[in-house]
């Protein structure tokens, strides 16, 4: 994870914890020593929308100290990493609701070859 690597690069020492699902992707200490956790969400642009699950929300919600958003605006040598505490206030959210889809598991043991016997 490149968040990751930048980050310890500048002092910070994290660790990925992105595949425990404890609703966030990485844990450990600030350069000064503090304890955090950080959720890391990647853009195209600025301006771009970006989603949380509600165990990120629920997290940063009840236990917002140490919890930041780090938000990965492009890609490559031009991408830039901006860091955002969640709890403020005056950071703009909407809870939305989507809708449900789908979707095909296991589906291969079913087909057939187009064409075969």
């Amino acid at each position: 994870m490149a968040t990751k690597e930048y980050l310890n690069h500048l002092g910070w020492t994290l660790r990925d914890v992105s595949t425990q699902n404890v609703g966030y992707d990485l844990e450990g200490t600030d350069p000064q020593g503090q304890p955090v956790r950080i959720e890391v969400k990647k853009v195209d642009r600025p301006d771009a929308r970006f989603a949380m699950t509600n165990n990120e929300m629920s997290l940063m919600l009840t236990q917002p100290s140490g919890y930041l958003l780090a938000i990965v605006v492009g890609d490559g040598r031009h991408a830039q990493l901006l860091l955002r505490d969640p709890s403020q206030t005056d950071l703009p959210k909407k809870r939305v609701c989507r809708r449900w889809d789908w979707e095909f598991t296991d589906w291969s043991r079913f087909a057939r070859v187009a064409g075969g016997a």
